[in-house]
């Protein structure tokens, strides 16, 4: 094994472990790995959203590109969108609908009445 993997694979263990002991819960490993790929995804944008919550933001992080990140970061804010939307939206692909379509104003229309026809469904049931 590369000496260089094996450091880079313990070094999020000690810090886990390091920030867990000075400052308590909430330092996973696997916090620690969504904070790095937060960082890396949005290190160039200078101002978050506080309509956002981190589960918006961890869930986009999973986005292929910046502009797919992009586009639901502004749909989010747009439209209000819970987390549960945002996954339902991502799960349809609807970024890559959008980008495929030539009238997009109808799909986002659809996407969206698709999904408050849901909200009533779920409501009811």
């Amino acid at each position: 094994m590369n000496i260089k993997a094996e450091y880079g694979s313990e070094l999020l263990d000690r810090l886990s472990k390091d920030l867990s002991v000075e400052f308590g819960k909430g330092f996973s490993r696997s916090n620690l790995f969504q904070v790095r790929q937060f960082y890396l995804k949005f290190s160039k944008i200078q101002t978050l959203s506080g309509q956002l919550t981190w589960s918006h933001y961890t869930d986009m992080i999973k986005a292929d590109n910046d502009l797919e990140v992009s586009f639901y970061v502004k749909q989010c804010e747009k439209e209000n969108w819970s987390l549960r939307e945002l996954k339902r939206q991502m799960k349809g692909v609807v970024f890559y609908r959008l980008a495929l379509s030539k009238n997009t104003a109808d799909v986002l229309e659809i996407a969206l009445i698709f999904s408050t026809n849901i909200f009533v469904l779920i409501i009811l049931s």
